[in-house]
């Protein structure tokens, strides 16, 4: 066993290796020099261990070429052409902004279909449709591999209407899903509408629900148990640990797991990460009816090199990463630990009752610890930041969650055979629930409940409990080994947290613009005073939990003024979520009659002063800032209908003019005596029709940031970026620089 887990680790080494660092060709060229060398080392006797790398390292780094030379092969002769084509529908449609998307495969390869409303026809799972596509690879559009890592390589873009041609001859192979969305809408008629969206997403992965709830979604990912409704291997060990305790652990256990498990895989789509904790359970019933040992960590390489082999860009796929990771440090780590707290809290374990919730409490503490060692710095390189509380929140809430999906399976199930005894359990899983959310709630808002890497203090802590942690592993004494590594890592958060926060208000002013695609969101802070100017965007996380984060993660929890030039949804669509995360004392916005109302009332509901200006100039003074809001200067447009501010902080002036258009820009410097200005925000992210020449020679702005995300519109467009570089301009621009922070400390910035 050790042989195979030897082999398929290193094969999983190299085809990460091909995927991230080396270009396919070297990777061949290198393949073949390992290969021979395990040729070589076959007449070795004393070097087997060496002989099992070399094999890996070349089967993955030749299959990887293989792989992206041959079965991609049809993919990049699809990809820029335009063409009819017959197609199979794979999955039911999804809603999108502008129609529906279909998973559909067209001549051997899978495509993601985009159709629009207007030509849209009823399809089902299963039906053969004619119709006339645009493909582009989604790795050219996208700008990463992400759908490569779920097996989409192309995107395919309707140009008319589909017509359906008759139906697949076999369809078996949509029976699993199709019991999925069975089970959904089974639990959907159990449970309450409250809990209902948790439990589907519990147990069948279907977040679409979930999502709806922005503030209990975006508190999920601030306290770091998204992964829970994110179909994982924690899932699969839930299924298994109710089929052993049901049915005991005998033979017969296992025989009944197998195909449940099957099952359960192909309901939630063969996701990776699901499919690693499938195959490595389905190893623990094999070695059960087998009678022989079960080894974990030759499943979890034998189950990463299956998944790698099957599709090689599933090494990019973040659930598997941290599936992966998990389970490593689970497998490396928890026996040990769970011994060293078994042993420190000996006594009381010897209670009765008390052991037995303090030996669940302590089993659970020492997994979660253990899946975090490898977990952290993954999730700080791909999310870009850590939460500090998701430690503790996973201790009050595991053994919630263990429950919710358990009773939840059993209610949803007792509903296809008497909805009566199912309809009994909505009751406590709804209290359970109610539980979850109120914990991560409070949690959730706690002052750096979350942090982000970009601040060097935390990416200090990072690599410092690491250096601890490694440094830890030549200590002899478990005890000692583990009380140094624990205490460096607590004294060195507080540490970092502390400077983090002294570096939040060492400067006497900061102009941040937050990256929220094609939308808007400044944050202003001096000292203890906190503006937000606009709060929406496109991106699929909401712009008022981007906002809510960044405050968070510099230990604010209130904003004393939110700021909104206009009501357009990429510039207001994250108030909301504002509200909900964070304690807003003020609004102030332009009266635009039919516009705005369910902010105006969200505000009046949450206690905070509304201002509405209409005619008149406002000056506040404010925490050292001095900010000048201009009314609406037009009445009619879209776009020209909005707020002006100027924004002034000793001799450091700024202006942020939202949507508004050229023909707006003269009254706006026929209305007001505008200073010079250091800074000012592009308007309408970047529009040929905004920033015009009359208002750069008037303001003869230092530095202008565009606030732009992906877009059909040509944002930020050629003429605006020649006529600030004719000008002198310095740009900045949120879709390449991300978040962009401006900070004066009263004499330079």
């Amino acid at each position: 066993m050790r042989k195979l887990a030897l082999t398929a680790g290193f094969f999983s080494a190299a085809i990460f290796v091909s995927q991230y660092l080396l270009p396919p060709d070297i990777g061949l060229y290198s393949g073949l020099a390992l290969l021979l060398l395990f040729i070589a080392l076959l007449f070795i006797k004393r070097l087997k261990v060496l002989r099992y790398i070399s094999l890996g390292l070349a089967l993955g780094l030749i299959w990887n070429f293989i792989y992206i030379s041959i079965a991609l092969k049809p993919a990049r002769e699809l990809d820029g052409l335009t063409k009819t084509v017959t197609a199979a529908v794979l999955a039911p449609p999804e809603d999108t902004d502008y129609g529906k998307s279909v998973l559909i495969r067209t001549e051997g390869v899978k495509a993601r279909l985009y159709i629009y409303n207007e030509d849209y026809t009823e399809l089902h799972e299963g039906d053969e449709i004619s119709i006339r596509l645009r493909f582009v690879l989604t790795s050219k559009k996208t700008g990463t591999e992400y759908y490569n890592s779920i097996g989409i390589p192309l995107f395919a873009y309707a140009e008319g209407r589909p017509e359906l041609t008759g139906s697949l001859p076999f369809k078996l192979r949509f029976i699993p899903a199709r019991a999925g969305r069975k089970l959904g809408d089974k639990i959907t008629e159990v449970f309450s509408a409250y809990s209902a969206p948790f439990i589907k997403a519990l147990i069948t992965g279907d977040r679409a629900e979930l999502r709806d709830n922005n503030f209990i979604y975006s508190m999920m990912n601030v306290t770091g148990i998204i992964h829970c409704v994110s179909v994982s291997g924690m899932h699969v060990a839930f299924l298994a640990g109710l089929l052993y305790f049901l049915l005991g652990k005998g033979r017969l256990s296992s025989v009944i797991c197998v195909p449940v498990i099957l099952l359960f895989m192909a309901m939630t789509g063969f996701s990776p990460s699901v499919v690693r904790a499938g195959i490595m359970q389905l190893a623990v019933c094999a070695a059960n009816l087998t009678r022989r040992e079960y080894d974990g960590r030759t499943a979890l390489f034998f189950s990463l090199a299956l998944l790698l082999a099957v599709n090689p860009f599933s090494a990019q796929n973040a659930g598997l990463q941290l599936s992966f990771a998990a389970t490593l440090g689970i497998l490396l780590f928890n026996e040990r630990l769970s011994q060293y707290l078994f042993g420190i809290f000996k006594k009381p374990l010897s209670v009765k009752l008390l052991g037995k919730a303090l030996r669940w409490l302590l089993s659970a503490l020492s997994v979660s610890l253990s899946a975090m060692v490898f977990t952290i710095p993954l999730t700080a390189i791909i999310f870009e930041r850590v939460s500090v509380i998701a430690q503790l929140t996973n201790l009050l809430t595991l053994w919630a969650l263990s429950l919710c999906f358990i009773l939840g399976l059993i209610a949803a199930l007792l509903g296809f055979i008497f909805m009566p005894a199912a309809v009994i359990l909505d009751y406590p899983v709804e209290m359970l629930v109610k539980f979850i959310y109120a914990v991560i709630s409070v949690l959730g808002r706690l002052p750096f409940a979350s942090v982000y890497t970009d601040s060097i203090y935390i990416r200090f802590w990072l690599v410092f409990i690491y250096a601890s942690f490694s440094a830890a592993l030549f200590i002899r004494d478990l005890r000692h080994r583990l009380a140094c590594f624990l205490t460096a890592s607590l004294a060195s958060l507080l540490i970092a947290l502390s400077f983090s926060l002294i570096e939040g208000n060492r400067d006497a002013f900061v102009f941040t613009a937050l990256n929220v695609g094609q939308g808007q969101c400044i944050i202003i802070t001096a000292r203890d005073y906190t503006a937000v100017i606009d709060c929406g965007g496109s991106l699929s996380q909401n712009a008022g939990d981007l906002a809510a984060d960044y405050l968070s993660s510099l230990g604010r929890t209130r904003v004393d003024n939110l700021m909104l030039t206009h009501y357009h949804q990429d510039h207001s669509n994250g108030a909301e979520e504002l509200f909900k995360r964070l304690e807003i004392e003020a609004l102030t916005a332009p009266l635009i009659e039919g516009e705005g109302e369910e902010i105006f009332d969200l505000a009046r509901a949450e206690g905070a002063e509304i201002t509405l200006l209409t005619d008149e100039i406002l000056n506040l003074n404010v925490g050292g800032i001095s900010f000048v809001l201009i009314p609406p200067l037009d009445t009619v447009g879209e776009n020209e209908i909005g707020m002006s501010v100027l924004c002034s902080f000793n001799e450091f002036d700024c202006l942020v003019t939202g949507d508004m258009n050229s023909q707006t820009e003269l009254r706006l410097l026929e209305r007001l005596r505008l200073p010079d200005i250091e800074l000012m925000v592009a308007g309408h992210h970047g529009s040929k029709y905004s920033s015009s020449e009359d208002l750069l020679n008037a303001l003869k702005p230092e530095a202008a940031i565009i606030s732009v995300g992906k877009n059909s519109y040509g944002h930020p467009s050629a003429e605006v970026l020649d006529r600030l570089a004719d000008n002198g301009v310095t740009v900045y621009r949120t879709d390449e620089r991300g978040n962009i922070r401006i900070s004066y400390n009263g004499e330079e910035y």
